[in-house]
C-alpha cells in the first residue's frame, strides 16, 4: 500500500511457518501484527495479535445469503489505528479465499460447516470476545457451538481411512 506521495506505508503477506503452522503479517507504518485463521464450525476466526498479544478478533461468518459475506470486527480501543488496514485486510481476505467473481445468485442461501487442523487452534480463546466486548445471545450461541460432534468425527475419520486405503491400493498396483 502506498499513500499519496507513493510512499510504501503497508503490505500483506500469507506466512507459512510449518506445514501445520501459517498466518498473515500485515504491515502498516513500521507496526506489524500478525493474524492467525481458525475455523470452528460456521465461523471463520481471524486472531490478531500484535507483539504477541491478541488485540482483536474478525469474525466471518460461512452462512452466505446471495453470495454475501459478513464480518465482524472486534479491536480493543487502543489499538484503533488498526481498523482502517484491517478493513482493507478482509477485503483481500475475502477476495483470495472467498470470492465468486463473475456469479450472480437471487435468494440463495448457504450454509457450510468447517473446522482447522493447525498449530493456531491453540490461540483461539473463545471467551476472548466475551472477556472485551457484549455479544449477543445468538453469537454467544454459536461461538459455545463450535466443537464437532460424534457423528461428524466419525465421518472424518472414516473418510480419511478410506483415502488410505484408496492410495494404498494405487501403490499396490503400481
Amino acid at each position: 500500500m502506498k499513500d499519496r506521495t507513493d510512499s510504501i506505508i503497508g503490505a500483506v503477506q500469507h506466512i507459512r511457518k510449518e506445514f501445520t503452522l501459517s498466518y498473515y503479517e500485515v504491515n502498516f507504518k513500521n507496526e506489524n501484527i500478525k493474524i492467525y485463521e481458525v475455523t470452528k464450525k460456521s465461523l471463520v476466526h481471524l486472531l490478531i495479535f500484535y507483539e504477541d498479544k491478541q488485540i482483536g478478533q474478525i469474525e466471518k461468518s460461512l452462512k452466505r445469503y446471495n453470495n454475501l459475506d459478513q464480518y465482524q470486527l472486534f479491536l480493543l480501543d487502543d489499538f484503533s489505528r488498526f481498523k482502517d488496514i484491517l478493513i482493507l485486510f478482509v477485503g483481500y481476505f475475502d477476495n483470495w479465499n472467498y470470492s465468486d467473481i463473475g456469479e450472480v445468485v437471487a435468494l440463495n442461501r448457504e450454509i457450510s460447516w468447517e473446522w482447522s487442523y493447525s498449530k493456531a487452534n491453540s490461540k483461539y480463546n473463545k471467551n476472548w470476545i466475551q472477556e472485551n466486548f457484549h455479544l449477543s445471545e445468538e453469537h454467544r450461541a454459536a461461538i459455545n457451538n463450535e466443537q464437532m460432534g460424534i457423528v461428524f468425527i466419525l465421518i472424518f475419520v472414516l473418510m480419511g481411512l478410506m483415502g488410505i486405503a484408496v492410495v494404498i491400493g494405487f501403490i499396490v498396483q503400481k
